[in-house]
Formats: structure tokens, C-alpha cells, sequence
């Protein structure tokens, strides 16, 4: 795991005085670029202790904020009245992030839900970011995933946006047993169930992004697990032919699971992405 050195975490206060807590791994040696890592929900930036470890060895200094009700920000659990919300906040860090570690390229890495939030944060940028990294975005849900999620949460979220239905499942997260274990252990981990206003707008941000997917012109990596039991793989490559950007690259994993960054193969997946970073600092 990462460690972390005495003051690499601290909170930026977002525009209605939430308090987001982010964490700072420093790269090894010089920075070549800045990284800000966006996690899914119900998890935690902690989560991504290895991975930025793998980045700052390759000269990659990583930031990763909480989201707003997660983590260690503050905030009602997992709730969200408007998905922009989230983007809103980012932005808040991206600028911080960008006034600490100035002449650097920054590039935005999202996971699940992260990945949403970094395609909406982008625009809202004064600055445009070097690249984005999407890993198994929930542009889809997989296939006989709550099948009755859509209607539900659409008619709940505007009736009864504080209504709590769905707990996400943990056993097809991982083919790693241990990240499972731990993921269940976590206590910075939500482990009840999600408003029916965060999971329809999660939807319907999600359509948006599938609809302006030629809207998306910087450089794009899109990592996906064809075994991804969350979202669906075939969403996924669809919305990256859509993109519009002229220097995309996909990356799809047979049989990797949808917790792409904990799977048993992940030095090879932040090979992968330090490597696509760096090629293009």
C-alpha cells in the first residue's frame, strides 16, 4: 500500500461548504504530470492507495478527493441532489491541484461513477485537462443488473428522492477474494442502501453522456472487463466509437471483473495508464 506522508491529506471546502477530504501521493523523484483520481460510489479515494503508488514511480503525483458523502467528505451519505454537484466539487479540486503543482499536466483518471464525474467536470474547467481515463464507466448497467432500477428510480427520484432500495452487491467485484473481504470491512465504505435521487441521476447523466459522446474531443483511454457484472462492456465500446476525440485508445480485458483497478491484474492496467500518461506530457 501507498503511504501516506504527513500532510498529504486536507479538505477544500466546496461552494456550499461541504467539506471534501483529499488525499496527495507525491511522486518519485521530479513530477512529469499530476493525476487526480475520481472513485465510484460508495467507496473512498483510500482505495486507491496502489494504484498511486504505481503512478508516483513512474513520475506521476497523484491527488483523490472524497466525494461529496463519501469517504471522509462531509455530506449526507451517498445523497446528491443534482449529479453536477459532484462536477462542481471536482472542479474546486482540480484548481487547487493545479495551483500546487503549477506547469504540470493534469490528467483526470475516473472509476465507475468517477468516470461520469470527470466527462461532466470537463467542461466546467477554465483549463482543459491533457487527457481523461475512464475505467468501467456506468454508461449501461450490465445485463439482468435490476432490471427495474430504471423505472423505479425515475419516478423516486422525483417523489421520493430520499428513498433508500438498492445496497450494491460485492461478491462480483473482484476475482480477488481479499479486495472483497476488504471492501466488505471497509468502514470508510457506504455499505447501505442508495437514494433513489443519486441512483436516477446516475441514469440520467448516464444517457446524457451516451448521447454527446461525440462531444468528448480530448485524449480519451477507456479500460473495460469483459466480465464486468456492473455495467455493460458493449455500452462501453459503443460510447468509445462514438467519441469524438482523434487520439482515443480502449483497452478491453477478457474476464476481468469490474473493480478494474484491485483485479489480479492490475500492475498491468497502471502500467498501462502511467505509461498512456507519459506519452503524452
Amino acid at each position: 500500500m501507498a503511504e501516506e506522508t504527513v500532510g498529504s491529506r486536507f479538505y477544500c471546502t466546496a461552494a456550499d461548504g461541504t467539506q471534501l477530504y483529499v488525499r496527495r501521493w507525491p511522486s518519485e523523484g521530479s513530477s512529469k504530470a499530476l493525476a487526480i483520481i475520481v472513485h465510484g460510489i460508495v467507496e473512498h479515494s483510500g482505495r486507491y492507495a496502489e494504484t498511486a503508488a504505481a503512478l508516483n514511480r513512474a513520475g506521476i503525483t497523484v491527488w483523490a478527493p472524497d466525494t461529496r458523502g463519501h469517504g471522509l467528505s462531509s455530506g449526507p451519505r451517498i445523497w446528491v441532489d443534482r449529479f453536477d454537484r459532484y462536477a462542481e466539487d471536482l472542479s474546486i479540486v482540480v484548481a487547487e491541484a493545479r495551483a500546487a503543482h503549477r506547469g504540470l499536466p493534469v490528467f483526470l483518471l475516473g472509476h465507475s461513477m468517477g468516470t461520469l464525474i470527470v466527462l461532466c467536470a470537463g467542461p466546467m474547467l477554465a483549463e482543459k485537462p491533457a487527457g481523461i481515463i475512464l475505467s468501467a464507466p456506468p454508461l449501461s448497467l450490465a445485463v439482468g443488473l435490476f432490471p427495474w432500477m430504471r423505472k423505479v428510480a425515475a419516478f423516486g427520484s422525483r417523489w421520493l428522492p430520499r428513498l433508500r432500495l438498492v445496497r450494491l452487491g460485492s461478491s462480483r467485484l473482484s476475482r480477488d477474494a481479499e479486495v472483497v473481504a476488504q471492501f466488505r470491512a471497509d468502514p470508510l465504505v457506504f455499505h447501505g442502501r442508495i437514494p433513489t435521487r443519486t441512483g436516477g441521476e446516475i441514469l440520467r447523466v448516464s444517457e446524457e453522456v451516451r448521447r454527446r459522446a461525440a462531444d468528448v474531443t480530448l485524449p480519451l483511454l477507456v479500460l473495460q472487463g469483459t466480465a464486468d457484472a456492473v455495467v455493460s462492456a458493449q455500452a462501453t465500446e459503443e460510447f468509445y466509437r462514438a467519441a469524438g476525440s482523434g487520439d482515443k485508445t480502449l483497452r478491453v480485458y477478457p474476464g476481468l471483473y469490474h473493480d478494474l483497478p484491485r483485479e489480479p491484474e492490475k500492475k498491468e492496467i497502471c502500467r498501462e495508464i502511467a505509461h498512456w500518461i507519459l506519452a503524452r506530457c
